[in-house]
């Protein structure tokens, strides 16, 4: 009676485990034909020329001499190729698993902090504020974990996070309605308010498409992109010299970071000190990071409803005015104390 159910089992998990084990043969010998074949053929090769009479003889033909230097030279050529595969395999799979390892922890950042903000009543916005702030950071720092090794000759100085407060902002109180949420990779910050017409960010934000600046050294070209770049004033250092920003939109994002239609939520922004840090690479690198921005746009979705809540603001002037109510009692007492104090005759 149970029989055949069992067999059918068995057969069923037979046929998985030959399916898993078939895959992993393949990409064993994909593995080994990329790599470890390619040394052993060299390494044949070297052998094979070692010992090549032709070798021999042509080496005949030069004064004594130049034959051991010249073995020598002939030798080295084939032991190049070995050495530079083994180095360029090692540091590709470091970077593979480095790259795998930024994205698991993307992506745990994403799970946690929503479970927390699950659990966190809207009643407490303050509390959920700090959890997504906390998110961010996180897939901030794994993203410019991800972009500085997949790019190391750009020398990444740092990677930059910014928020769009909505049309309800007030521009006088700041400027630009452009917050600078968090920045991984230097600490020192160089800017706080990103004005539409007098900045890179605050320009990715309005016409929501990528913006990047070669060398910020140097006069801007009219109608370039470093024209939006507003000059550090004089005797102010400027950290960077490339700077490359793209919009970030809650849903999903176009194609090398432009959506004309939605105003964005905000930018991300790359720097380096390094003048043309990303030339010829700025789709390619929109295109690497672009599962970490969907997730960042989520967050960071969240993370504007919260900042721009009226229940938020609402705390804030509550917590505003119960400090104020402390310090005015604190100076009530201070100043019974001071004229109750017996006075020196």
């Amino acid at each position: 009676m149970y029989i055949i159910p069992g067999i059918a089992a068995l057969l069923e998990g037979w046929t998985e485990g030959i399916s898993e084990y078939g895959s992993l043969m393949a990409q064993a010998f994909r593995e080994f034909t990329a790599g470890h074949l390619l040394i052993v053929l060299a390494a044949m090769a070297l052998g094979a020329t070692a010992k090549s009479g032709k070798l021999r003889q042509l080496l005949d033909k030069l004064p004594e001499s130049f034959r051991e230097p010249a073995r020598f030279f002939v030798l080295a050529l084939l032991v190049l190729p070995i050495v530079t595969w083994g180095t360029y395999a090692t540091k590709r799979a470091v970077r593979l698993e480095i790259t795998q390892n930024v994205r698991i922890g993307v992506n745990r950042a994403f799970a946690a902090t929503k479970s927390e903000i699950a659990a966190t009543s809207e009643s407490y916005p303050a509390s959920r504020l700090i959890t997504l702030s906390e998110g961010v950071g996180k897939i901030t720092s794994r993203t410019y974990d991800l972009v500085r090794n997949t790019y190391s000759s750009s020398e990444l100085r740092a990677l930059s996070v910014f928020l769009y407060l909505g049309d309800d902002c007030d521009e006088k109180v700041l400027s630009g309605c452009v917050e600078d949420v968090i920045q991984d990779g230097e600490l020192e910050k160089n800017r706080r308010y990103f004005p539409e017409d007098r900045s890179i960010v605050g320009a990715t934000i309005k016409d929501g498409k990528r913006y990047y600046c070669p060398d910020l050294t140097m006069r801007p070209v009219p109608q370039s992109d470093c024209e939006k770049f507003q000059p550090q004033p004089p005797g102010m250092f400027l950290g960077f010299s490339s700077l490359l920003c793209y919009p970030v939109h809650f849903a999903k994002p176009v194609s090398k970071g432009s959506n004309p239609k939605a105003k964005p939520l905000g930018a991300v922004c790359l720097d380096s000190r390094k003048k043309h840090a990303f030339d010829g690479k700025e789709d390619d690198v929109w295109e690497n990071m672009r599962d970490e921005m969907v997730v960042l746009a989520g967050v960071l979705y969240d993370f504007q409803q919260t900042r721009t809540s009226p229940a938020l603001r609402k705390y804030l002037e509550s917590d505003s005015a119960i400090k104020q109510t402390k310090d005015n009692r604190r100076q009530i007492v201070a100043g019974n104390h001071a004229q109750t104090k017996p006075q020196p005759h």
